[in-house]
């Protein structure tokens, strides 16, 4: 297996990257594993971003092309039922339905 080492500095006179050496000492664990675990998280969400990115762009694309036709029938009024009712044959359904209870 082949090395690739970087050195890091850390300039103590910045607030965040002080807070970050100080956290970067404190590990109990692989401070090794810790960055590589924390790059490999920011590439992932950047790629995951990238992608929705991408998503959101091909949906407004497919928006703009899109017509809207009114409807037939005004929204809100209801639509008349053309079957007939057969009010004894509700009323078995009805009855039979509470006899389960």
């Amino acid at each position: 297996m082949q090395e690739y080492r970087i050195n890091v500095r850390f300039n103590t006179d910045d607030p965040e990257q002080k807070k970050i050496m100080e956290y970067l000492g404190g590990l109990s664990s692989s401070r090794n594993q810790f960055i590589l675990s924390a790059i490999a998280e920011k590439i992932k969400a950047q790629e995951e971003e990238s992608f929705l990115e991408d998503i959101r762009r091909m949906i407004r694309e497919e928006l703009q092309n899109l017509t809207i036709a009114p409807t037939a029938q005004p929204l809100g009024e209801p639509q008349q039922d053309t079957k007939p009712v057969d009010e004894q044959k509700n009323k078995e359904l009805a009855l039979a339905a509470m006899a389960i209870f």
